[in-house]
C-alpha cells in the first residue's frame, strides 16, 4: 500500500526518464572564437522543454490523474572556469497519464533537439531513453475495487474513486491480470527528511483491508 489518506486510488501516473547531452567544443575562456558553449546550448533545450510543461497543465486533464509534466532533474557539464564546456548532460522525467504514448517524453526531448537544429546548424544534441514505468487505470468492474468500494462505505469512509501522482507496483500487478487498487493511511512527506504515517489511520486502513479480505476471499 502507498499513503492515501484512506482514500480508494483506482489510477496513478507512470514516468519516463529521458537523457539529453548537447556538444560544444572545449576552448580557453580567452578564445570565445574557438569555444562553443555546451551548457548556453542545453539553455535553449530548458527553455523548449519548460514550453511543453506548460502546454502539458493547459490541457484537458485526466478525471482521476489532472494532467502530464515535464521537469528538468539534473544537470552536469564543465570542467573549469577558464574552458568554454564541450558537453553537457541534463535529465528529465516526464509524468505521464493512462492512454499517451509509452515514449512521449522521449518524443517532446527530440522533438525539441529536431527544432533547435533547424535554427542553428551548429547545434548538437542527442536524446536517450533511460527508464520508464506506466501509469495505471483500474477497470470499472475490477472486483477488488467494487469489493473495497463497499468496505469503505460500510465504515463511513468516502468509496469513490481517486487518482494518485505517483507511480506503484499496481501498474505491474493490473497487467499481469492481477485485480490491483492503491488504498493505504494518511501521510506525508514523500522522500523528505521527515516521512510519515497517521497512527489511528494505519489502524483505521487494517481494520479496512482484514475486513476486504474476509469479504473478497
Amino acid at each position: 500500500t502507498e499513503p492515501t489518506d484512506l482514500a480508494l486510488a483506482t489510477a496513478h501516473k507512470g514516468f519516463e526518464w529521458v537523457e539529453v547531452e548537447t556538444q560544444g567544443r572545449a576552448a580557453h575562456g580567452s578564445r570565445p572564437e574557438d569555444g562553443r558553449d555546451a551548457i548556453m546550448r542545453m539553455g535553449r533545450v530548458l527553455t523548449r522543454l519548460e514550453a511543453v510543461d506548460v502546454d502539458l497543465r493547459r490541457q484537458e486533464p485526466h478525471p482521476l490523474l489532472g494532467t502530464g509534466s515535464l521537469h528538468a532533474s539534473t544537470i552536469a557539464g564543465g570542467r573549469e572556469l577558464s574552458v568554454y564546456p564541450d558537453s553537457c548532460q541534463m535529465r528529465f522525467e516526464r509524468r505521464t497519464l493512462t492512454g499517451e504514448p509509452t515514449d512521449v517524453g522521449l518524443t517532446a526531448v527530440q522533438g525539441a533537439l529536431d527544432a533547435l537544429s533547424v535554427d542553428d546548424p551548429e547545434f548538437e544534441g542527442w536524446a536517450r531513453p533511460l527508464f520508464s514505468r506506466s501509469p495505471y487505470e483500474a477497470p470499472r468492474d475490477d472486483p477488488v475495487r467494487l469489493a473495497l468500494a463497499q468496505v469503505l462505505r460500510s465504515r463511513g469512509l468516502p468509496p469513490e474513486p481517486v487518482g494518485m501522482s505517483f507511480w506503484t507496483d499496481a501498474a505491474i500487478l493490473g497487467r499481469a491480470g492481477i485485480p490491483s487498487v492503491i488504498f493505504g493511511p494518511r501521510g506525508a512527506g514523500l522522500h523528505s527528511r521527515e516521512e510519515y504515517v497517521d497512527i489511528e489511520s494505519v489502524l483505521l486502513c487494517r481494520d479496512a483491508l482484514v475486513q476486504l479480505a474476509r469479504t473478497y476471499c
